[in-house]
């Protein structure tokens, strides 16, 4: 058992390795310059050798993988280029939201699947479990943007369940819309 854990803790860190060895050679092979990017085309000289040296940028590629590998060791991601802040700061920020929308699918996957489940095996080789079968099939099969939309069409827009965009206002405010968002046809 304890072999397993760790040969499955052992690929979990070639997986991590990989992706982030793939990330630095893709961004790397970009022919674009990312510190330009960064400041902009009326940035100065000095500007932009501050910045190459900040980002380990004036170094090698060897260099810069060294100083890349140890920054993410250490937790720095970086800034994001479009607001300005740390990376670690806004993943930190999505977390909870992010963990709150996993609980609820694997609840809603609970709620549908385990009776489904039940069901078929109760009735087996008769229309139910077919049926359980299929609708096992098609959940599986069906791309998650299709079934993501018309949920959110169904749901959110037609039925007024839920917020469409946004993540709502306390768990009332994710479970229901307010009044004042209901779809014009259903307002008095």
């Amino acid at each position: 058992m304890i072999g397993l854990v760790l040969r499955r803790l052992g690929w979990s860190i070639v997986v991590v390795w990989f992706v982030i060895t793939a990330t630095f050679a893709m961004t790397t092979a970009i022919p674009a310059d990312p510190v330009r990017a960064l400041l902009g085309a009326h940035s100065t000289p000095d500007a932009i050798e501050r910045v190459r040296a900040h980002y380990c940028l004036d170094r090698g590629v060897v260099g810069q993988y060294r100083c890349y590998i140890a920054a993410i060791v250490r937790g720095d991601l970086g800034e994001s280029y479009r607001s300005k802040r740390p990376v670690a700061t806004i993943i930190a920020e999505k977390i909870w939201p992010t963990a709150q929308l996993a609980f609820a699918a694997i609840f809603l996957q609970l709620l549908i699947g385990v009776p489904l489940g039940v069901i078929a095996a109760i009735r087996r080789n008769r229309w139910q479990d077919h049926g359980a079968n299929v609708i096992g099939l098609l959940g599986q099969s069906a791309p998650t943007f299709f079934i993501g939309t018309l949920a959110l069409y169904f749901f959110a827009y037609r039925f007024g369940w839920f917020p469409i965009g946004g993540y709502g206002d306390g768990v009332l405010g994710r479970l229901h819309r307010p009044a004042w968002c209901a779809p014009r046809w259903s307002r008095p």
